[in-house]
């Protein structure tokens, strides 16, 4: 765990000052590099928009995956090996290449 120092109105509002470790990241200055990084990470903008809601489009679909998830649900009060249900779910992703975005290809459902 960590104790680090808050801010005057952060400690007024009762928030704790003792993190675990694992929550935090070393600070590092953001450089010009890392700028422009964000914006090539960014992409180029929307091919348009439809209801003020941007929209890009599909260049080519490259490949496809079913996905299979599995949760065990319980019921409440009761013990978990005899009431428990599993659901199973499958589901289908798309490997998109988008209109205007150089080699960059995600996984979409």
């Amino acid at each position: 765990a960590v104790m680090i120092e808050l801010p005057v109105a952060w400690r007024q509002a009762r928030v704790h000052n003792v993190f675990h470790v694992g929550l935090l990241k070393k600070y590092f200055a953001p450089t010009a590099e890392h700028s422009e990084a964000r914006v090539r990470k960014a992409g180029p903008p929307p091919t348009g928009f439809t209801e003020g809601e941007p929209e890009f489009s599909v260049e080519k679909i490259v490949d496809h995956r079913d996905v299979t998830s599995v949760k065990k649900m319980s019921r409440k009060g009761k013990k978990a090996s005899t009431s428990s249900k599993v659901i199973t779910t499958v589901s289908r992703e798309y490997l998109v290449k988008w209109l205007g975005y150089d080699d960059e290809e995600k996984w979409n459902t």
